[in-house]
């Protein structure tokens, strides 16, 4: 189920039994149902879904959050190359996780190619696998 929707349904389902409660007469653990929800959406603004991705030969990594901006699901990226530079590529505020990544890998790009890291064989390598 899409993670935005089972918060939606949770934060619904809360909002009937609280106005409901006492015509239902029925007993929640609130404070647990309370503490699993934060769980939830806290692991959802964590830094998650490691990716092991191969660059041009090197093995980097790629992660992704989601969050919530002006009442939307986005979705931020990271992408770094530790055996290769210091660099870190990172997006904010896509729709997709496929655009999160690939727009985090396109700032890596571009900071690795302003900083001479990569070398015009490598750029001429990503340009072929295009």
């Amino acid at each position: 189920m899409n993670t935005k929707v089972l918060v939606v349904c949770l934060v619904g389902i809360i909002g009937i039994v609280i106005c409901h409660n006492e015509r239902l007469q029925v007993n929640f653990d609130w404070k647990q149902l309370a503490i699993d929800a934060a769980k939830h959406i806290y692991s959802l603004h964590k830094w998650s879904d490691y990716k092991e991705i191969d660059f041009i030969g090197y093995k980097c990594s790629g992660q992704i959050k989601g969050r919530i901006h002006k009442l939307k699901w986005v979705w931020d990226g990271k992408f770094k190359c530790p055996s290769l530079t210091a660099i870190e590529g990172s997006s904010r505020g896509f729709k997709s996780r496929s655009g999160a990544i690939e727009n985090a890998i396109i700032d890596f790009v571009q900071k690795a190619t302003e900083q001479n890291v990569l070398s015009e064989s490598q750029l001429n390598q990503l340009k072929a696998s295009q």
